[in-house]
């Protein structure tokens, strides 16, 4: 027996010997329960749960003392119990019980600032939320809602995040109607890579000359950036040097993606033509890499035999601007001051 009515219950319960049926909130309901199944994917299935939420209490609101009234509001906590039980599972549970004020924040990012030092670069503490919990929960500016992990750290819950986003933010939500804002914030996860996971999204350098791991001449011609564009990839480099790159993909696949939020040295994005470096950018929201890393990155790249003549560079960002320059010149300059403006590469297809 499901835990909601299914659609014949709903229909049998509040057809009241009518022969027709010309709610439209009623009809609605119908089709929402004909559309909803267990098999359903997560974030469709909290959808419609919503929607169903939403819809009862439109109904009762508008018919308190309709003879349907008492089915609407039986559905109605039922698709609120469901919400509830779906949203607990898929919080995490996590270690840091009990701690209070800034230590039990602390407590909370430690694996993800674990091996920082004055070189290397950790996740912005904007993202520390998305690392934190087990489904890494994409970083989502709501319009009039105030981030959740701000809204713990702020709070005098003496319970972890984990623990305070099941007990008391998910609840409050629900009850106020929000339901919507929470499958948006809980149902868009990025993915994080485990060290097996990122071997395959691992490159390296030989004579200045870009390979994948399988020995094959890389290239980013197929990958798109969000800030950058096609032929563009994202990339970090951690702290052995070690180079991993991929696609980007909003709320999906990001810089933490690729070391589970742990510190790196450099970070931005990559653009490699049939082996060779002709473009490199220092942006990462993820990480928000300084002068020093990028110089850095730089140094690097001409330590493994990389020409930087003549590659297009980004040292900042802009809003939406980025401006190259000639990656050697600011290599030597340590600055964009008295660098060549150069063009964006466009790659070809090296098949």
């Amino acid at each position: 027996m499901s835990d909601i009515y299914t659609a014949q219950e709903f229909k049998k319960l509040t057809r009241l010997n009518f022969l027709h049926r010309r709610c439209n909130h009623i009809i609605k309901l119908d089709i929402l329960l004909d559309n909803y199944s267990s098999d359903l994917p997560e974030k469709e299935k909290a959808s419609i749960l919503v929607e169903i939420c939403d819809i009862c209490k439109l109904f009762l609101d508008r018919k308190p003392l309709s003879g349907r009234a008492a089915t609407v509001r039986t559905l109605q906590i039922q698709a609120q119990e469901q919400l509830l039980s779906m949203m607990k599972v898929i919080v995490s549970e996590s270690n840091t019980l009990g701690i209070t004020g800034w230590k039990r924040v602390k407590a909370a990012i430690a694996p993800i600032i674990h091996g920082a030092n004055t070189k290397t670069k950790c996740l912005d503490e904007e993202y520390w939320a998305e690392a934190i919990t087990k489904r890494h929960f994409a970083n989502r500016n709501i319009a009039c809602s105030a981030d959740p992990f701000e809204l713990w750290k702020k709070s005098d819950a003496k319970t972890n995040y984990v623990e305070w986003l099941r007990e008391w933010y998910i609840q409050s939500k629900l009850k106020n109607g929000q339901g919507k804002e929470l499958v948006t914030r809980l149902f868009s996860n990025v993915k994080y890579m485990n060290p097996v996971e990122r071997e395959n999204y691992n490159i390296y350098i030989s004579k200045g000359v870009f390979y994948n791991r399988n020995g094959m001449v890389f290239s980013t011609f197929d990958m798109m950036s969000d800030r950058a564009g096609k032929g563009w990839g994202i990339y970090v480099r951690d702290t052995k040097n070690r180079i991993y790159i991929n696609g980007h993909q909003r709320n999906v696949f990001h810089h933490s993606s690729f070391l589970e939020g742990a510190p790196i040295l450099s970070a931005g994005e990559l653009s490699i033509n049939c082996g060779k470096l002709v473009g490199i950018t220092n942006k990462s929201g993820h990480y928000k890499p300084d002068d020093d890393n990028f110089l850095d990155m730089l140094g690097y790249l001409k330590s493994q035999g990389v020409n930087l003549s003549h590659v297009a560079a980004c040292m900042k960002t802009t809003g939406c601007i980025q401006e190259f320059y000639d990656a050697e010149d600011i290599f030597i300059n340590k600055s964009i001051v008295n660098s060549r403006l150069v063009s964006k590469p466009c790659l070809r297809d090296c098949n």
